[in-house]
């Protein structure tokens, strides 16, 4: 009885058969989380500049108290957003522009006090609820998206808000340039003439889109 003899053409569909029947990997906890994290940003964000966003689609800093686009504005965190536990709580989360947030690492002391204006004792429970240890759960983290996305969208469109950035052009960013300086020197001179500089926590983070 003669052996048959395989051609290239049988090599090749017995590769093809192996590299179809080879199972997919499935993406690890950790590309789930993150993808995941980083979409309750976008909508998070989204959702706190729509929320302290006025009909003319301007949002006031929370600290300097200047008014920005809402496409332009940032969400600011008191208590950095590196703690998990308070990285989306509404409490800890205000509109800030970029000198306020960035520059100036989100001007706690300021924040602090103005949130402590809203109720007394308020920036003291944001950050005690920081330090508590939190665990990222994927279900409860996609039905925060789902929550934040319908409500940025509902608030949008109720706002008729736009979240284009208009600094695109030399003259639109010059324009926020001079707004983000003008920022920076109001809230210094906020702090008062002693430069106090008493952080209640660790330094604000970023959250924007």
């Amino acid at each position: 009885m003669t052996k048959k003899r395989s051609t290239r053409q049988d090599s090749k569909a017995s590769k093809q058969l192996q590299t179809k029947l080879k199972p997919r990997p499935r993406p690890s906890r950790a590309k789930t989380l993150t993808k995941l994290r980083n979409e309750l940003d976008y909508w998070f964000s989204r959702y706190i500049r729509a929320k302290y966003a006025g009909d003319d689609g301007l949002v006031e800093c929370f600290t300097c108290k200047r008014k920005y686009l809402v496409g332009v504005a940032q969400a600011g965190h008191f208590a950095s957003r590196r703690h998990m536990a308070t990285r989306w709580d509404e409490d800890n989360v205000r509109p800030q522009c970029y000198g306020c947030n960035i520059t100036n690492q989100g001007q706690q002391w300021l924040f602090g006090r103005y949130l402590d204006s809203e109720r007394a004792g308020k920036a003291e429970e944001v950050m005690r609820r920081a330090q508590a240890k939190h665990r990222n759960e994927p279900a409860a983290m996609r039905a925060a998206v789902e929550h934040y996305r319908a409500e940025a969208d509902r608030l949008t469109t109720t706002k008729a808000l736009s979240f284009k950035r208009k600094e695109s052009s030399g003259q639109g960013r010059r324009e926020v340039a001079k707004e983000v300086e003008a920022g920076i020197a109001e809230a210094d001179q906020g702090r008062g003439a002693g430069g106090e500089d008493r952080a209640l926590g660790s330094d604000g983070g970023v959250c924007d889109d």
